[in-house]
């Protein structure tokens, strides 16, 4: 109550039982809240054990940020995790968020099932990989958990994000053949539910890395580990976890400030990588360099015919699996068979050798995903004076004004960047700027007032200053 006389955007709700005791609780608090504005396609939440002396379950709501990183969007305390809890943690956020995740990934909890397709009635449920994977050696028995031929070839089946339902049908069969499972009841499960769980099944859907072999749920346990003893009273709990979610912000924080600060190695001269490198954070360049080095060194056009506008490849790539790529020059579009770019954001090695095929400079800007650049490194709670309605203007993407001239400047130091006499021309011309933008302003209007704007700068230590 005192955090919501301080902030009314930050959002709470608690539920009491017949014996008027403390049963469920939900919190959200504003940067919580704007984190899943920028993040919030994909989200994961997960109750995995007791958290204080209560027993009260400890549900943490979490995405990826624009690192790469967990990012918390909210957080439950729960005495039973039947339905009726779950519903109610599900509506609260629900509330304070505005909205509903375009996917929802949960352990196999049969309650969160049932809640979620009442609640978040427009979410694709998905299930863990991690969690099912997790249970393959205790189902298996101690003999197949020591065939590294059977793990081998039930992970490159499963994990396997490029093939379609029919092939890993197929595969799947296969292994459950050789390895006489097909009558294994846990697998045959596991089957029937394929649906909810196995890539193939949401090739169409954007997931931004939540469901690679590391759970994201398991990465924000991790970070709320200090929080998680039986001992612990309920403030000590929230005391402890205001100190897990301050360092978790420090470290996206410290990372912002990276992505101002250093900019990275290139290793190739395609301008096209250039702009990855200015475009993309540091940790989601690096993902994009992988796919540029690929296509130019490692995967080759086997077959290409061209169509009026439209340009067909056939392509081979380092694992020697082929994909057909359609780039239609007219409007600079492509697509691949890998899918790649629908399931995290980024485009493949296929794609760009598509684009390096036919000559661009620049990677078309309806495939750069806005919640991997560098622009989403600094929109948190950031207030500059917009001179033109005489208040200021909270910047939240990279479509408002100063998200442009972030934009513009990134783009200027990626051109000039390697080339002596660029960097020396750029640096001329910014202070140039400065001072004739400084001479112009009257005394006054150089001071900052409190009500013009409020910064919030990060170091590059990661500290923040007002």
């Amino acid at each position: 109550m005192a955090k919501k006389e301080v902030s009314t955007d930050f959002y709470f709700a608690h539920d009491v039982d017949e014996l008027d005791q403390l049963c469920r609780i939900f919190w959200a608090d504003p940067q919580a809240r704007h984190n899943f504005k920028l993040f919030g396609d994909v989200m994961s939440f997960d109750a995995t054990y007791s958290t204080n002396r209560y027993k009260l379950v400890f549900v943490p709501f979490t995405g990826v940020d624009h690192h790469k990183k967990s990012v918390t969007f909210a957080v439950g305390l729960i005495a039973k995790e039947d339905v009726d809890s779950y519903t109610w943690l599900l509506e609260h956020f629900q509330m304070a968020m505005g909205k509903v995740p375009t996917c929802t990934v949960t352990d196999q909890d049969p309650a969160m099932r049932v809640a979620i397709s009442r609640v978040f009635d427009t979410t694709r449920h998905r299930y863990c990989m991690w969690h099912i994977m997790t249970k393959v050696c205790e189902k298996v028995g101690p003999t197949l958990a020591r065939n590294e031929d059977f793990l081998r070839s039930l992970n490159s089946v499963v994990w396997n994000e490029t093939q379609t339902i029919s092939e890993f049908e197929a595969a799947w069969q296969t292994v459950m053949e050789k390895h006489e499972l097909v009558d294994h009841r846990w697998f045959t499960h596991l089957f029937e539910i394929r649906e909810y769980w196995i890539p193939a099944f949401f090739n169409d859907m954007f997931m931004g890395g939540l469901m690679k072999t590391t759970s994201r749920s398991e990465s924000e346990n991790n970070v709320f580990n200090s929080c998680t003893s039986p001992h612990l009273s309920l403030t000590d709990f929230f005391i402890k976890f205001e100190k897990a979610i301050d360092k978790q912000r420090h470290t996206q924080t410290r990372l912002n400030a990276d992505c101002e600060d250093k900019f990275p190695e290139l290793k190739t001269t395609l301008l096209l990588e250039r702009q990855a490198a200015t475009t993309y954070t540091i940790a989601v360049f690096y993902d994009v360099q992988k796919e540029i080095l690929e296509a130019c060194f490692s995967s080759q056009i086997i077959n290409k015919t061209v169509e009026g506008n439209i340009v067909r490849l056939e392509i081979e790539d380092t694992n020697k699996m082929m994909h057909s790529v359609e780039y239609n020059s007219a409007t600079r579009t492509t697509h691949c068979t890998c899918n790649m770019f629908n399931r995290i954001g980024l485009q493949c090695r296929h794609a760009l050798l598509s684009f390096k095929d036919a000559c661009l400079e620049r990677i078309p800007g309806q495939y750069i995903t806005p919640r991997w650049t560098r622009t989403t490194c600094w929109p948190y709670a950031q207030l500059y004076a917009n001179p033109e309605q005489g208040g200021p203007t909270e910047v939240l993407s990279g479509d408002t004004r100063m998200g442009t001239v972030f934009d513009e400047f990134f783009k200027c130091v990626g051109n000039a960047y390697g080339n002596t006499d660029r960097i020396t021309e750029l640096a001329q011309i910014l202070k140039e700027y400065r001072e004739k933008t400084t001479e112009s302003m009257p005394q006054m209007e150089t001071r900052a007032k409190k009500t013009d704007a409020v910064f919030l700068v990060g170091d590059v230590h990661g500290n923040v200053h007002s």
